[in-house]
């Protein structure tokens, strides 16, 4: 094993740059592997040199049968033939066991044992054979010695065995002709000691060019290895690809299917600079009648179809779209090269490759004239609605006022004719007299109370009409507002309500917001007044207010521990004189209305989570466009 070791490491050794850098792009050889290799090559050829081996000996027992001794030569020859053979069941179990390079050492080692045992019985032929009295029978076993020796030579050079058998076979005979004395054995001993150099010294080149013949055989298989598995990754990167590229033209004819099939126009765009087209759907051309081809050419030429009055504003924001500093969301108007102008809505965002880089922008428009045609009706509609209603609102207050005048003038009546009737009671009989009675101290009276009770209650009812109509008139003011403050503020002007109510209001930090200061301290004080009336008697009334900001809205929240509202209640309490299942709470029922109309016009909107017995959650949003939507909106 250490001579083995020795070898490896020389061959690494030669395989270093004369400057010393390291291996010139050598693959990592591993040396238990080369050293299996080795063994696997010398196992294979032992048959055949044990054979040899077998042979030899066969030959030199026949040649000297009358020269030495018949027992030695018996002896020698039988033990030999048991060393060859157990060498060979060694190489059986070595093939069938197939050891890993991890498993190599125990094979080694016994390798070794059995090779350098055959060399010592070779070397004990060369003193226990030896024929002292014939100098022809001591150059047939000397022959046979160096032939065994070459031959063992050449069986072991792929591991270092070589060595110690040459050692083992050749001195004993060189050590016996040097016993002997005379000047011609000593000549002839050391021929042998010179023959042994040899064969050490050929054993060694062999062994390293065997060495260096695995060292790139490995090498190879490595390679080799290596490029079959570059060769497999590339051939699946290419199947993939392939697949992809399938798949992309599948989807990109389904899409362009659905592209040209659709109302809406689909513009792809490079993003290179200066930009360009790489698709343009044919409901451009539909859409605004110029043909697509022609953006083709002149990819600025959809911006000259934008109406003049919106054109600057769009093609900024197209910029800083392209450029990747800003969202495109527009409605414009365009104008093609013959017909009305079409309102357009277009909305624009980037495609993104997997190393999550832009490569291209797509945008989306969709004609939205009719929409804004029916939106301007409605406007119209509405307004004519909210004046009718503030004008018979104001034309109903004209006959409530006489008929509670005249209700008025009933009961003085009444109480002027009263002495009379007194006087003429006494005329009547006594079925007249009770009717009478009756009539003038009852049901005259209850009468006029129920007239003066539903004047109070029409009047109030108009009352509320036109506070709704003012509502949507009135020009709202917008500015930044600090809500922590305002929240405190308005919780403060109900501290006597919460204190008779037994409520706590915990407010946790808020975003600030653009709204007007009056129209949120109204719905804040009708949300607060809501949770106040409504608070459950069983348990204290706990209130809390939050909020947070998001990208087009701030949303705040407002949630009481009190009755709770029932499902089927929950889609009614935000409209005019609706009150819910609860009776017996003092109230019109336009709170929660006046809120949602407040919340309209800042462009936000409002909805309530609920159960009976569990509380309520109202959760309002403001819009976080409007200044740049106008400082007046409509419900």
């Amino acid at each position: 094993m250490e001579f083995h070791m020795k070898s490896s490491e020389k061959v690494h050794e030669q395989s270093r740059r004369p400057d010393g850098a390291g291996p010139e792009a050598e693959p990592h050889i591993n040396p238990q592997e080369l050293h299996l290799a080795q063994v696997t090559q010398t196992f294979a050829l032992s048959f055949g040199s044990s054979l040899a081996g077998v042979i030899a000996g066969l030959f030199i027992v026949i040649a000297l049968w009358n020269s030495v001794s018949h027992a030695y030569m018996l002896v020698w020859f039988v033990g030999l033939s048991a060393l060859y053979a157990s060498r060979q069941v060694l190489a059986w179990a070595f093939h069938k066991a197939s050891p890993t390079g991890s498993e190599m050492l125990f094979w080694a080692r016994w390798y070794y044992v059995g090779a350098i045992a055959i060399g010592l019985g070779w070397g004990l032929a060369g003193v226990l054979l030896f024929p002292m009295g014939s100098a022809f029978h001591m150059s047939i076993l000397t022959l046979f010695i160096a032939g065994v020796s070459y031959v063992a030579t050449v069986h072991h050079m792929p591991t270092t065995a070589y060595l110690p058998l040459i050692l083992v076979q050749l001195l004993p005979l060189s050590a016996r002709y040097f016993y002997q004395g005379d000047q011609a054995h000593v000549t002839v001993g050391a021929l042998v000691m010179m023959y042994g150099a040899g064969l050490i010294l050929v054993g060694r080149r062999m062994h390293n060019i065997n060495t260096e013949s695995l060292t790139l055989r490995f090498a190879n298989t490595d390679l080799v290895n290596t490029l079959q598995g570059q060769k497999a990754e590339l051939e699946a990167q290419i199947d993939e690809r392939i697949r992809l590229e399938e798949a992309i033209l599948r989807d990109e004819e389904k899409y362009r299917q659905l592209a040209e099939n659709v109302g809406d126009v689909l513009m792809l765009i490079r993003s290179a600079e200066p930009y360009s087209f790489i698709y343009v759907s044919p409901a451009y051309q539909k859409m605004i009648g110029r043909d697509v081809q022609d953006l083709y050419e002149n990819p600025a030429l959809w911006l000259t179809d934008i109406h003049e009055e919106d054109r600057s504003q769009v093609a900024d924001s197209f910029k800083q779209f392209i450029q990747d500093a800003g969202d495109f969301n527009q409605e414009f108007r365009m104008l093609g090269p013959s017909g009305p102008a079409r309102w357009i809505w277009a909305t624009g965002f980037p495609i993104k490759d997997p190393e999550r880089g832009i490569y291209r922008f797509a945008v989306i428009a969709r004609d939205i004239t009719q929409r804004k045609l029916d939106e301007e009706r409605l406007k119209h509609l509405v307004k004519e609605i909210k004046d009718f209603a503030y004008i018979i609102s104001h034309d109903f207050r004209t006959p409530l006022i006489n008929i509670q005048g005249f209700a008025g003038e009933l009961q003085s009546t009444m109480e002027a004719i009263k002495p009379a009737v007194q006087i003429g009671l006494g005329q009547l009989d006594e079925s007249q007299k009770s009717q009478t009675l009756t009539a003038l101290e009852q049901d005259i009276p209850e009468a006029l109370g129920f007239i003066n009770s539903s004047v109070f209650r029409m009047n109030a009812l108009i009352k509320v009409i036109l506070d709704l109509s003012r509502l949507e008139r009135r020009e709202l003011h917008l500015e930044s507002l600090d809500m922590n403050e305002l929240v405190a503020e308005t919780v403060k002007s109900l501290s006597y309500q919460l204190e008779e109510a037994s409520a706590k209001v915990s407010v946790r930090e808020l975003p600030q917001t653009v709204a007007d200061r009056l129209a949120m301290e109204q719905i804040l004080t009708n949300l607060l007044n809501n949770a106040i009336k409504f608070r459950d008697p069983e348990r204290p009334q706990e209130i809390i207010i939050a909020g947070h900001r998001l990208p087009h809205e701030t949303v705040f929240v407002v949630q009481d521990q009190g009755r709770g509202v029932d499902l089927a209640y929950l889609s009614q309490i935000f409209q005019v004189f609706h009150r819910g299942s609860i009776k017996g709470i003092p109230g019109e029922g336009i709170g929660l209305a006046h809120v949602r109309t407040l919340l309209r016009r800042h462009g936000g909107r409002i909805w309530c989570e609920s159960s009976p017995g569990a509380g309520s959650t109202f959760t309002f949003t403001i819009s976080n466009h409007l200044l740049s939507e106008g400082a007046t909106r409509s419900a």
